[in-house]
């Protein structure tokens, strides 16, 4: 299902949870919006929309009952948090680091004191969603804890810590207990992009075209088995000028999956802007059209972001109006009975007179 109507989907699941008032639902909601806001990125970049409906989802999740907390939903939505604050903290250093270069440090601040702040956040969630799902016996969820902080690493530049969790924590539980799955196939992905980080091109292509293979099997055109043509295209770019009609084959079959899964979508625009700067060298004459497709994909994007960060927006706001308003009701509820207690000890005292 393209990520578009997964939103969709998840947008009225949380309506829906909102009219009937039900906290839980509204929290699993938000944090399955949040994971497709997150996945947009290809878990990658910070993402602004992602970490909103997570936080949002984390606090309606802490007002259930610890019973009903004690889910895979609440800690899938820690690991991710814990994902978000790692990439937020990442981001905003670097911001910094810029800035720095135009105005001096200010000395009442050390250098990193925000990054540190949200990494040690993040580590902290992380590590809870990793203590909840020991907790809850499932060895696979526990698997998808451990890439959260393989991709962690990967944020922080630690490849080869990556590659390790990768290949000793989550790729043997992950084929042991699903086979050819397309979480076996993200994982050798990770493996890969890591290694490409690394200059490792020829292990990067070896887990490529297995995370290929796997995916154009058990999912077909599929967003992600586009991911995987364009990763092959890039390693095949990186090693040069003999292998740069591979990397157009490859993101010729890229393109052809995203116009028909994605439409007019980021990854789309980036394949149509790499595959003019290979015509450039075989097709000159076909490089002004595909320009013009790519610069049509990214106008067409601009447009539908603004559109979504307003809806995105609306449902926070809801989120954060149910939560004070269950937070009054329990205030009341407190109120009502230590009135009720202080009425019956009044009664008490006055019948022992």
């Amino acid at each position: 299902m393209p990520p578009r109507q997964c939103l969709e989907i998840y947008h009225r699941l949380y309506d829906m949870s909102s009219s009937q008032k039900n906290t839980r639902q509204m929290a699993e909601c938000l944090a399955s919006l949040g994971f497709v806001h997150l996945c947009d990125g290809n878990h990658r970049t910070f993402s602004k929309e992602a970490m909103e409906s997570f936080e949002e989802a984390y606090k309606l999740f802490k007002i259930v009952s610890k019973s009903k907390r004690k889910s895979e939903a609440f800690a899938h939505c820690l690991s991710k948090l814990g994902l978000c604050y790692i990439a937020k903290g990442i981001e905003e250093n670097e911001q910094k680091k810029g800035q720095q270069k135009k105005d001096p440090p200010k000395r009442d601040r050390p250098k990193g004191f925000q990054q540190m702040g949200d990494r040690q956040k993040g580590k902290k969630l992380m590590q809870d969603a990793i203590d909840l799902r020991k907790e809850l016996g499932d060895q696979v969820y526990l698997a998808a804890s451990h890439c959260d902080r393989a991709i962690a690493a990967r944020l922080i530049g630690e490849h080869s810590q990556a590659i390790t969790i990768l290949k000793e924590e989550c790729y043997p539980i992950y084929k042991d207990n699903l086979g050819d799955h397309p979480w076996v196939a993200t994982v050798l992905n990770y493996i890969s992009d890591s290694y490409k980080v690394l200059g490792k091109l020829e292990d990067a292509k070896e887990n490529t075209k297995k995370s290929l293979d796997i995916r154009k099997r058990t999912l077909g055109d599929h967003q992600d088995t586009a991911r995987s043509y364009v990763h092959l295209a890039e390693l095949l770019r990186l090693q040069g000028q003999d292998y740069l009609s591979g990397a157009l084959e490859n993101y010729q079959k890229a393109l052809s999956i995203q116009e028909k899964v994605l439409g007019v979508d980021k990854e789309t625009a980036a394949s149509c802007k790499a595959i003019a700067e290979i015509l450039e060298e075989f097709e000159p004459e076909n490089v002004p059209e595909m320009k013009k497709r790519a610069d049509s994909f990214t106008e067409a994007i601009k447009k539908r972001a603004t559109v979504q960060r307003q809806i995105s927006h609306q449902q926070n706001e809801t989120a954060n109006s149910h939560l004070q308003k269950e937070k009054l009701k329990w205030k009341l509820e407190i109120i009502v009975v230590v009135f009720t207690i202080l009425v019956s000890l009044l009664l008490c005292l006055r019948c022992s007179f």
